[in-house]
């Protein structure tokens, strides 16, 4: 994942910045005037498409005839769940987004898009050549542009789906783009309207991996802040019932309880291999990952690992 941010370019001018940020979004920024201009841009590429996960300050960002020369040509789809957006070939000819709606647009044209506040933004960007077997009329979403969520629920999904990836890196295992990918791209089919037996095929791979990916998430946060996790805490937190829950891990061959586990153990390990915690006693780490049983921890940790948490952290004191 690359991660990109305006404080890395603290030492430019206002327009350094600008130049900055135009070369990597390949659109140029006019920022608002007489506020300060700042941006973070999160960005991965996954098979079939790119992900990109953008926040920043007003603005209004164009991609003219000399950006398009660039050669791309991709549909890309834009949700903002915080911000107004006007989106449009020309400042005259704006559609507006509210909150949590999609817009679309074809990076061989051109687009001015203007966001009046601090936004941030899921974005989804597909080869239009990888998008041709699905039926999709995308000269008609163009020149639509909008997409309501409240029409189409499944935006909120996939904004939570790429906030949840691009927010998380240790989540990456190897074979997680492979299945992101896939997900995502049922999710942005469902959106952009895939009909007939794609959309059922989309509809019960990538809905069911979206709400899979929010649940191991919330969990996540939970054990974060240290709050109790169980699967009816879950299960209400997200209006289904517990048994559906255990539906979406059995799915993706896994289970709640081994999944919870996991990662207490996770955070255990790295807490035990962390120079700046290496003073703090086994125990304590142990109880603060969410472990009663010190017994059981260190049973469960040598399963997991290979080896028990003295060593892990002996280890960790032999490299230092």
């Amino acid at each position: 994942m690359q991660h990109y941010s305006s404080q890395q370019f603290q030492e430019y001018t206002r327009n350094g910045i600008r130049d900055a940020y135009a070369q990597l979004v390949g659109m140029d920024v006019d920022p608002a005037p007489d506020s300060a201009f700042h941006f973070t841009f999160k960005t991965r590429r996954l098979p079939n498409l790119s992900v990109a996960l953008i926040a920043g300050s007003a603005s209004r960002t164009v991609r003219t005839t000399s950006h398009i020369r660039d050669g791309q040509d991709h549909l890309v789809l834009c949700i903002s769940p915080d911000a107004l957006v006007g989106i449009g070939e020309r400042s005259e000819q704006e559609h507006l987004c509210m909150p949590g709606d999609g817009h679309v647009w074809m990076a061989d044209r051109p687009v001015v898009c203007h966001v009046p506040q601090h936004y941030s933004a899921a974005i989804l960007t597909m080869p239009v050549a990888g998008l041709a077997a699905f039926d999709l009329d995308l000269e008609a979403l163009a020149a639509r542009r909008v997409i309501r969520r409240a029409e189409v629920p499944v935006l909120s999904l996939l904004a939570g789906y790429v906030r949840g990836l691009m927010d998380d890196p240790t989540q990456w295992s190897e074979d997680l783009p492979g299945i992101a990918g896939s997900h995502l791209r049922d999710l942005a089919l469902m959106a952009l309207g895939a009909a007939g037996d794609v959309r059922v095929v989309a509809q019960r791979r990538g809905v069911r991996g979206a709400r899979l990916a929010a649940v191991k998430k919330d969990i996540r946060d939970r054990l974060a802040r240290r709050e109790e996790v169980s699967l009816e805490i879950v299960a209400a937190a997200h209006r289904v019932t517990p048994r559906y829950i255990r539906s979406l891990f059995q799915s993706a061959d896994e289970s709640f309880t081994d999944y919870v586990l996991g990662q207490r153990l996770a955070r255990a390990y790295r807490e035990l291999t962390d120079p700046r915690t290496s003073g703090r006693l086994i125990n304590v780490i142990a109880y603060d990952a969410g472990f009663n049983n010190i017994s059981y921890f260190i049973r469960a940790f040598r399963r997991r690992f290979g080896m028990t948490p003295s060593e892990a952290r002996a280890g960790l004191l032999a490299t230092g």
